[in-house]
Formats: structure tokens, C-alpha cells, sequence
């Protein structure tokens, strides 16, 4: 459980810093993330042709592998020389990862709720709203995607702290081995 904590902390801390990002200059870094999306994916695939011809091997999935290496290179080379078509489409992913979040943190109540924290539902509320909000950006995102994505920064914002909030209080509250049972109990009604 701490190495899931772990990485959900690093999730919130990115959430945290794309929200500020994109809350303050939402045309340059949608634009920064086409570009940097499109410089992975393409190196992604160029990679992949490398050690396509290094390898020549004779098993069918050579030739696959080779579709794949050159498909993802132009994949990667359409994205960074049309940054804004595939702007446009960020809003959307982040509403699906806001979502996601969201449902993680709703499994996570749950964890609270059966460790007896007494204000389990202040986490419960604030999945609830992680989850609209996340899908509020999902349905209107290609609406005016500068609008949009100002408010997809305030929601990663929100995402961000309540991801925090929730996984300090499970990793306090939740204990998942058995080796210390009922250790924070007297805890269970605290803040």
C-alpha cells in the first residue's frame, strides 16, 4: 500500500502543477504538452524502429513490430507538427484521468469508512465532486477549449489537494496488515 501511496502523491503533486499551468497560461502549455507528447511518441517509435533492424529476427511479429515502430513514429510526428488539433483534444483526456482520480478516492472512502474515521464523509464529498467535475470536462470540453482548460486547471487543483487530503487520512487511519491492529483506534475520531 505505501508504494500505491506513494505514486498517488506524486499523481497529486502533477495534478497540483498542471492545474496552476493550466489555470495561468492555458494556450502555451496545451501547446508545450502537444509538443512534448509528440517528441515521446515519436522518439517512442523511432526507438522501436531501431531495434526493429538490430534485432532481424525471423518470428512473425518482426514485420508487426516494424508497422507498429513506423505507425507510432507518424503518430508522434502528426502530434508535434499539429499541436493545436491535438490540443484540443487534452481537455478530454484530463477529464477521464479527473474521473478516474475521483474513483479512486471514492475506493479509498470506503477504506475510511470501514476503519472508522469519523469524518469519512468529507472524503466521500469531495470524490463526489472530483467525479462531476472530471465529467463536466469530459461533455463540454470541446466547447471553448481556452475556457475549458482554465477550468480543467481549477479542477486539477481541486483534484490535487483532495487526493492528498484522502490518501494522508487512509495512510493514517487504513491499516491493510495485520501486524498492527487497532494501532491509530483512539485516532479514529480525529480530524
Amino acid at each position: 500500500m505505501n508504494k500505491l501511496s506513494g505514486s498517488r502523491k506524486i499523481y497529486a503533486f502533477g495534478s497540483l502543477v498542471l492545474g496552476v499551468l493550466l489555470l495561468l497560461w492555458p494556450g502555451d502549455a496545451l501547446r508545450m504538452a502537444a509538443y512534448v507528447v509528440g517528441l515521446v511518441v515519436m522518439a517512442g517509435g523511432v526507438i522501436s524502429l531501431i531495434a526493429h533492424f538490430r534485432k532481424r529476427s525471423s518470428y512473425a511479429s518482426h514485420g508487426i513490430n516494424l508497422i507498429t515502430a513506423v505507425i507510432v513514429t507518424g503518430v508522434g510526428a502528426w502530434i508535434f507538427l499539429n499541436p493545436q488539433d491535438f490540443a484540443s483534444i487534452i481537455p478530454t483526456a484530463l477529464g477521464y484521468l479527473v474521473v478516474i482520480s475521483g474513483i479512486v478516492n471514492l475506493l479509498e472512502t470506503f477504506s475510511l469508512s470501514r476503519a472508522h474515521y469519523r469524518k469519512w464523509w468529507v472524503s466521500l464529498l469531495a470524490a463526489i465532486v472530483t467525479i462531476f467535475m472530471g465529467m463536466l470536462l469530459v461533455n463540454h470540453a470541446f466547447g471553448i477549449v481556452s475556457s475549458m482548460v482554465r477550468l480543467g486547471g481549477v479542477f486539477l487543483l481541486f483534484n490535487g489537494i483532495s487526493d492528498l487530503w484522502i490518501n494522508r487520512r487512509v495512510d493514517e487511519y487504513v491499516h491493510y496488515d495485520n501486524k498492527t491492529p487497532g494501532k491509530n483506534r483512539k485516532r479514529a475520531s480525529g480530524s
